[in-house]
């Protein structure tokens, strides 16, 4: 068997690539707003890790909560990509 037929071209690079991003800033938009979370937590001097629970670091879940949704928000209204 050679290579060629080992991993034949793929016909149509458009949707893979497309899930691609998609799939990037799904995973994407957390990541940011759990580090954006966690560093406006430690500036404002609240209780901050995502090992805290709700009551003990509200503060933190609140921001992770609202940055999400802007951030999902904007991805899908494409405002700006990511």
């Amino acid at each position: 068997m050679t290579n060629r037929a080992a991993l034949p071209p793929i016909r149509r690079p458009a949707p893979s690539l497309a899930l691609g991003i998609i799939g990037t800033g799904l995973l994407a938009v957390p990541m940011l707003a759990g580090s954006a979370a966690c560093a406006v937590s430690e500036l404002l001097g609240w209780r901050a890790g995502l090992s805290k629970g709700f009551s003990e670091a509200r503060g933190l879940y609140l921001i992770i909560t609202i940055a999400t949704a802007v951030m999902g928000a904007a991805v899908a209204l494409m405002f700006w990509p990511l």
